[in-house]
């Protein structure tokens, strides 16, 4: 098949990394994959000379809605499409959903996909009733989609490939770890406060990986790390080794308010076999299974965050159970299964306008 895959994502967020893993993913089943993408964007860093993945990055995407920027993109597109004989045309954010809309009213005989990877609604009526098939990242997109695409949109989680064996630490303090972008919504204060608690029981190490995409709330951060008196807490940037975050961390915490689509953090902690332990917020509850890859809490309660830590750390054997039962439960996420996902829906959708 030749896809058409687009995304108006300039950062690092969990939408562009689940476009650039579908599209590896596609391209290396041999698929043809052409990615429309901003010129300055990670989608582009990561795909630039990638085997069988074309870049676009010359076709304007803008949030508001620009007539002349529009009508300059629909035509460049246009004529990929009547070039290179595209069949499936894929969108994962709103801009460039509306682009692949009006190529559906074009050409009627591409299918038309739309992933929806928030927990929003889609507000597009004339999208619902020209798409072919969407895709939610979990049912928690699902439920709030809105008009009646939730009615045949299916469930596709997002997939993470682990690279190489990663040997976990044996001995030493143990590393209770947060890897969340500083903003907000990602609640970095409870982790903090619940750090706290844990050190009036057990010696620990602690430490934040993640995006610093907010100065002032890092900076909020910073202060209230010193005034809890959490010397020993590390503030970190991101980093492109993730294997490393996960080889140094014993559990891992998610402190999210809301707006968590995927969960790719839950996702890739099952791969390395990392116990969670999280909010009840949006996705995260169909990621990380309460009770079995890790534990479920009240958003906000670092109360109860902290006595889940100190009980996986102080028990070895639950904190092993927990980490098997996430290696089993990352076959979930793989990438095969990914790509089979998406191969049945294209297929199915081509043979429904047949």
């Amino acid at each position: 098949m030749k896809v058409l895959q687009m995304v108006a994502i300039k950062g690092r967020g969990g939408t562009g990394a689940s476009v650039v893993t579908l599209s590896k993913a596609l391209a290396d089943a041999g698929h043809d994959v052409w990615v429309v993408c901003f010129r300055h964007s990670r989608v582009r860093e990561e795909l630039k000379d990638y085997p069988r993945v074309r870049l676009i990055d010359d076709v304007p995407m803008v949030t508001g809605f620009s007539p002349l920027k529009f009508f300059q993109g629909l035509l460049r597109l246009a004529l990929l499409v009547k070039k290179d004989g595209i069949d499936v045309v894929h969108a994962h954010s709103s801009p460039d959903a509306r682009l692949a809309t009006a190529l559906k009213v074009l050409f009627p005989h591409l299918i038309f996909v739309r992933t929806r990877h928030v927990p929003l609604p889609i507000n597009n009526r004339l999208q619902c009733v020209l798409v072919d098939a969407i895709s939610c990242t979990s049912f928690c997109v699902k439920r709030r989609l809105g008009f009646a695409c939730a009615e045949d949109a299916q469930v596709i989680y997002d997939a993470f490939s682990k690279k190489g064996k990663v040997k976990k630490k044996r001995f030493g303090i143990p590393t209770v770890v947060n890897v969340s972008r500083y903003n907000p919504v990602k609640g970095l204060q409870f982790f903090l406060k619940a750090v706290k608690e844990v050190e009036k029981r057990l010696t620990v190490k602690s430490k934040v990986v993640g995006r610093k995409n907010r100065i002032d709330y890092y900076r909020y951060i910073e202060e209230l790390a010193g005034k809890l008196g959490l010397t020993g807490l590390g503030l970190e940037d991101f980093v492109e080794d993730v294997a490393s975050v996960y080889a140094s961390s014993d559990v891992l915490c998610l402190t999210s308010l809301g707006s968590e689509g995927s969960c790719r953090v839950g996702i890739e902690a099952a791969h390395y076999g990392i116990p969670v332990v999280a909010h009840d917020v949006c996705s995260i509850p169909e990621i990380v299974l309460d009770g079995k890859t890790g534990f479920i809490v009240e958003t906000g309660s670092y109360t109860q965050m902290a006595d889940k830590v100190v009980g996986i750390l102080l028990y070895p054997r639950l904190r092993k159970r927990l980490a098997v039962n996430g290696l089993r439960q990352s076959g979930r996420f793989s990438v095969k299964g990914l790509v089979e996902a998406y191969e049945r829906l294209y297929q199915s959708s081509i043979l429904g306008l047949l």
